[in-house]
């Protein structure tokens, strides 16, 4: 049996720095790309990613879980993404459906 195809979803991102204060919100587009333009160096940023609202894929029933990068919850302490001046961070993140 092959794994389940991903699917792909529109979701709200937000990018949030303690030590600059810096923040970035968008919705990622139907193919999971997102852009948080204009932040400054740091290595404490967190990219968290909200469920509400989330459209497409097959889940839309089960709704989708928010959550951070590395698949850590909203609640916890989310991984720090590290941002260098003048270069991209890419990180890759999917959210859960709320199934056990």
């Amino acid at each position: 049996m092959g794994r389940e195809p991903q699917h792909r979803l529109t979701a709200q991102s937000a990018v949030y720095s303690p030590s600059t204060g810096k923040y970035a919100g968008s919705t990622t587009a139907a193919d999971g790309t997102y852009s948080a333009p204009g932040l400054e160096a740091a290595t404490d940023y967190t990219v968290c990613f909200s469920a509400s609202g989330a459209t497409g894929g097959s889940s839309d029933a089960l709704g989708y879980v928010d959550q951070c990068y590395d698949n850590q919850p909203m609640s916890g302490t989310p991984t720090p993404v590290s941002v260098t001046l003048g270069a991209s961070a890419e990180i890759d993140a999917s959210l859960g459906d709320g199934s056990p």
